[in-house]
């Protein structure tokens, strides 16, 4: 654990170093990001306090600037912290809220964050809230499967197509060339 704990100790230098420099710059978008961060680190490392700060924090900044998406990754980072710290009322209160703010959008950019909350429920053996968010988790990540298949096999097609047609081409210049000679 010494080696882990150290490599998330580092990573949590760095990460309050990019939060100093983005508040110098005044740069509220990216202090959002270094806040959940250097949360997320301060979660690793189970420093639960800590952690539920630089949440808070981020969501602060982010409902200041209204950025919806940022404010809906810091509600289920605090969703996964409170699961973590065995407070499911406070976790079920973020994941509604989160859900509430996504309205009709796609969850896909939000789709690891089911997978920590499913991890996280599990730890604490709440076994049905593991299960429902690892549910979404795996039909954001087949839906994402898919969606990148079919593109593929669209670029194989028009691949496919063009060289018929280049082939074709070819052909017709041949086939003139020798109705010129």
């Amino acid at each position: 654990y010494e080696a882990r704990d150290e490599n998330y100790v580092m990573t949590l230098y760095h990460y309050e170093k990019s939060l100093y420099y983005h508040t110098l710059m005044k740069n509220k978008r990216d202090m959002t990001t270094a806040y959940y961060n250097t949360g997320l680190q301060y979660q690793r490392l189970q420093k639960f306090q800590k952690a539920k700060e630089n949440f808070e924090e981020g969501l602060r900044v982010a409902d200041s600037l209204d950025i919806t998406d940022r404010l809906i990754d810091g509600k289920y980072y605090l969703a996964t912290l409170y699961v973590e710290q065995g407070n499911i009322n406070g976790a079920n209160t973020r994941i509604k809220s989160a859900n509430t703010s996504l309205g009709n959008n796609s969850k896909m950019p939000y789709k690891n964050h089911f997978f920590r909350l499913s991890k996280a429920f599990e730890k604490n053996k709440k076994y049905n809230s593991a299960f429902k968010n690892m549910e979404i988790y795996t039909i954001l990540s087949d839906s994402l499967f898919q969606e990148n298949g079919t593109l593929k096999i669209a670029e194989i097609e028009t691949k496919y197509q063009t060289e018929k047609k280049e082939k074709e081409l070819a052909q017709q210049r041949e086939s003139i060339k020798e109705q010129q000679l």
